[in-house]
């Protein structure tokens, strides 16, 4: 959203986490579309009437402002009440049961006259039923056949009054059980409520379930019901072909439309609770950085050992928590040392030494920085291999002479000696005898 030069009011945060129950309820809700007749508007305002569409369709069931124990309360004696009613309606062919009211005005029925009346109607059918098969099977002047009928006929009333029982026990059953369950005081009410309106829940969700089935096989069976009138059809007339395919088209094009609106409105949903995942997460992983920033720099590693060997998970309150110190009487404290970490008694310089610089000033929040050093732009001197006079006789000696010899004993045996004095008919090199012609070249 932060590249975006325009937020709709359908993509903030708010809309999404308060008009659900803002709409409808206890409180009346207007909203005002604002459209722009500029061309560059177009698909905003297409998008803020699609918007305020889907709002005015929303209905929400009123609500009572009351205690939630007593909403639960009164949502599960109004369950037992239909249970009730269904009960006593079950099977009696319209017939009217006793009511009496009570002194705050509601209608209570003789729930034991009731039942004692239906069990005896019920055991009054079997019994005519008994009659009746004992008269069929004493009588002479029917057939083999027809009697077999009759009496299958029978076997399948006393199985539908059997069954009509067993669904009776059963709702009784249920209800006596969720009587039992209603507590109206004590300190297990919360309990009780919760676990009821759970199995509701589940009750709807399988509810929901099998009316979602229900609506997949009836529009597969409309869908085969098509495919077989289009296989079937025929037509008198080219026109009327052409008719009945541009109806066709026009259907299925305004089928299209709708299913490419839910697409976009189910990219935009799962698109607004992806920000708002990603926006709680972001919350949390800085809340989280800044706790390890204050535990890293505030908390002793050794007290932040002991915390963590004792924090453990409360799934009662859902939440971490600390477990208690032991308190064993034979447990005796340590003694007490000089210094934290030695023996013996310290100055406060020698223990400033024994901590690294780097975490010497952290308390004063100063940064230690190392020098940054430049790359060496020299190079270390290296000396020639031979003496630069040396280098300069022979290089002088070898530019006219085809042969020439160097007698250089005299300069190694004479090294460290005082140094001689320098003859001028031999160029200034000490005792280097120069001998030319071939006579004086020796191999």
């Amino acid at each position: 959203m932060r590249f975006k030069t325009h937020t709709t009011e359908q993509d903030m945060l708010w809309p999404q986490t308060h008009r659900k129950n803002s709409l409808g309820g206890n409180s009346k809700t207007i909203m005002i579309a604002t459209l722009g007749p500029a061309n560059y508007n177009y698909e905003e305002s297409l998008t803020t009437l699609r918007y305020a569409n889907r709002a005015k369709n929303i209905k929400n069931q009123p609500r009572i402002n009351e205690d939630p124990k007593d909403a639960l309360l009164r949502k599960f004696q109004e369950e037992i009440a239909r249970l009730k009613d269904r009960l006593e309606n079950k099977g009696k062919g319209g017939r009217k049961s006793r009511r009496h009211k009570n002194r705050d005005g509601t209608e209570v029925g003789d729930d034991a006259s009731d039942q004692d009346d239906e069990e005896l109607f019920l055991k009054e059918q079997q019994d005519k039923l008994n009659e009746e098969k004992r008269t069929i099977m004493h009588k002479k002047n029917i057939n083999e056949t027809e009697r077999e009928a009759l009496l299958r006929q029978l076997e399948e009333q006393k199985k539908a009054i059997e069954h009509e029982q067993d669904d009776r026990r059963k709702m009784q059953h249920k209800i006596l059980e969720m009587e039992s369950k209603l507590i109206t005081g004590g300190k297990d009410i919360i309990t009780h409520t919760s676990e009821q309106e759970q199995t509701l829940r589940q009750k709807r969700r399988q509810i929901a379930e099998v009316e979602r089935r229900n609506r997949e096989v009836q529009q597969q069976l409309q869908q085969r019901e098509e495919e077989r009138q289009t296989m079937n059809e025929t037509y008198t007339s080219i026109k009327e072909e052409i008719e009945d395919k541009r109806a066709k088209r026009d259907k299925l094009s305004k089928s299209l439309k709708k299913l490419d609106t839910k697409k976009q409105d189910i990219i935009e949903k799962h698109r607004s609770a992806r920000e708002e995942l990603e926006a709680e997460q972001r919350e949390i992983q800085k809340q989280s950085k800044l706790f390890q920033l204050i535990i890293e720099n505030f908390i002793p590693v050794d007290e932040r050992e002991r915390l963590l060997k004792r924090i453990q998970f409360d799934e009662q309150h859902n939440c971490w928590a600390l477990k208690e110190l032991s308190k064993q009487a034979d447990q005796m404290a340590s003694r007490p040392l000089s210094a934290n970490g030695d023996r013996r008694s310290a100055s406060l310089y020698a223990q400033g030494t024994t901590i690294p610089e780097i975490a010497r000033f952290k308390d004063e929040n100063v940064i230690l920085l190392q020098l940054d050093f430049p790359s060496r732009t020299t190079r270390d001197y290296e000396g020639p291999m031979v003496s630069p006079m040396i280098q300069a006789a022979i290089e002088n000696a070898m530019k006219d002479e085809e042969h020439i010899e160097l007698d250089a004993n005299t300069i190694m045996s004479k090294k460290g000696t005082k140094k001689k004095k320098s003859n001028p008919n031999n160029g200034g090199y000490g005792d280097i005898q120069i001998g030319r012609g071939m006579n004086s070249a020796r191999r």
